[in-house]
């Protein structure tokens, strides 16, 4: 076990607002006799693991009354000696009863995620485990949680463990294939190594595609709005948020930088982004920054949508029609020959669903002016489909992104970044040395060096190989009292 030098302590709740209970923490301490005269109950009575109700005294003063907690080690989070104390949840207590240890001496404030790095360190945790708790304490939606748990329970660190066993039975297999040809026979030998890279392989593609499954994108999930300008973004921005959020205007070009807010579907917060339209002329520095922040925007996006007013296409050869897209928004259905105009449209667009807003849309000055009558047909295009009639298309969008989002949870994509990349590295690695049909007639010193990095990499995706940087950027992303 490591020995870290001081004790330390923290709130490993949340501090600055009030609630019922808070818990404080304090690790690594020598003794728990170095508590009692602060606790108006002998310790040596207090069974470890237990929580007993006591007074938690300053000077002899009552400062709250407690329930204490002695985790003595290697028995604890930290595998260190830990001593919980939950008190009344006032910031004000909390930081009296932190404050009193600290000035005694007893421990010094703990830094961001430095329980978690002490039970690290102690073996009390694996690297996959700290980077499935980063994940699960800062998830901000049900995928990131549900995989934090699996990798805090060492259930990816499972299926990353079979990867390691089938990568080193080819390496034993290559290994008697060298030292014992002879005894083993070319043809037993290729034979076991063929069926050992193909297993191998096999399972490396399952995690290859898991990984690079919607890469990158399920940490901050957006919903971008994508059109030319005065297609009714801003509308439908404000529409989906149900307030004013985005000037809307008649003149072309209102929105020239992207605008942003936070809307929670279902279980989940997804960034919903209205970026600035796109047009045929662009007249300064200013409107072209904002057409190329949409387009990194684009490019990055969870859910992608496509608002066209088919009254006012501009550019037919605009790259936005060169895109494929989760839904095309159709708007102003109350204008002269709007279906006209959609079954006039030849674009090369390529969407899953399309939508127009009805006579019975509620949607401000993209709708129609009027919201009696039918909700609409259903209208046949060649190009996107059938296009289906919506009346609240802010839950129409809200319900298509729900049904992604489901549908992509499960495939089970693997959605922590380190691991992304060195699947990929793995994967790489592999297709390019372990493909080779040739693989026992190469140079000795060459398959070696091959199979050592190939084995590196996957050690490293165990967390049988750490990097200091790795780490302090993984403990910076948690509280302090973790």
């Amino acid at each position: 076990m490591n020995s870290f030098i001081d004790p330390i302590i923290a709130c490993a709740t949340g501090l600055g607002t009030r609630s019922a209970i808070a818990i404080i923490r304090i690790s690594g301490f020598a003794k728990i006799d170095l508590f009692f005269n602060y606790f108006s109950k002998n310790f040596t009575l207090i069974a470890p693991r237990i929580s007993t109700l006591v007074d938690l005294l300053d000077n002899g003063e009552i400062l709250d009354n407690v329930l204490a907690t002695y985790f003595p080690a290697p028995h604890s989070y930290t595998g260190e000696n830990i001593l919980e104390i939950s008190t009344h949840g006032n910031p004000i207590i909390v930081n009296r009863v932190i404050n009193l240890f600290i000035t005694q001496k007893l421990a010094r404030q703990a830094t961001a995620g430095e329980f978690t790095s002490r039970a690290l360190a102690n073996k009390k945790l694996t690297l996959n485990q700290v980077e499935g708790l980063e994940l699960l304490l800062n998830g901000r939606n049900e995928l990131m949680c549900t995989q934090g748990q699996r990798a805090l329970r060492g259930e990816l660190s499972l299926e990353y463990e079979r990867l390691y066993d089938d990568f080193k039975n080819i390496k034993m297999a290559v290994e008697l294939s060298i030292d014992f040809l002879e005894d083993v026979g070319e043809q037993a030998a290729t034979h076991n190594l063929d069926l050992y890279i193909k297993r191998y392989l096999s399972n490396l593609l399952l995690l290859y595609n898991r990984a690079n499954f919607l890469k990158g994108s399920f940490y901050s999930p957006q919903i971008v709005l994508i059109g030319e300008t005065n297609a009714g973004k801003s509308s439908l921005f404000n529409n989906i948020l149900a307030q004013n959020r985005s000037i809307v205007s008649q003149e072309r070009g209102t929105t020239r930088d992207y605008i942003s807010e936070v809307v929670t579907i279902g279980e989940a917060d997804f960034v919903l982004i209205d970026t600035a339209g796109f047009r045929d002329e662009i007249n300064s520095a200013v409107e072209r920054e904002g057409v190329n922040r949409s387009d990194l925007l684009f490019s990055s996006a969870y859910f992608k949508v496509l608002v066209i007013n088919p009254t006012e296409v501009l550019d037919h050869k605009n790259k936005i029609y060169l895109q494929n897209y989760d839904l095309i928004v159709f708007t102003h259905a109350d204008l002269p020959n709007f279906v006209d105009n959609i079954q006039a449209l030849n674009l090369n667009v390529r969407a899953k669903n399309a939508i127009y807003l009805t006579n019975s849309s509620n949607a401000g000055s993209i709708g129609p002016k009027t919201i009696s009558g039918s909700i609409g047909p259903k209208i046949l295009h060649k190009g996107f489909g059938p296009i289906e009639p919506a009346i609240n298309p802010a839950e129409t969008i809200k319900q298509s992104v729900l049904q992604k989002y489901r549908d992509d949870i499960a495939k089970n994509p693997i959605i922590i970044t380190r691991h992304q990349e060195v699947i990929n590295r793995v994967f790489d690695l592999s297709e390019h040395f372990l493909s080779d049909s040739q693989l026992l007639s190469s140079d000795i010193s060459i398959l070696a060096s091959n199979l050592a990095l190939i084995e590196k990499e996957i050690a490293s995706l165990i967390g049988i190989i750490t990097v200091d940087d790795l780490l302090s950027s993984i403990f910076s992303n948690f509280c302090i009292g973790k």
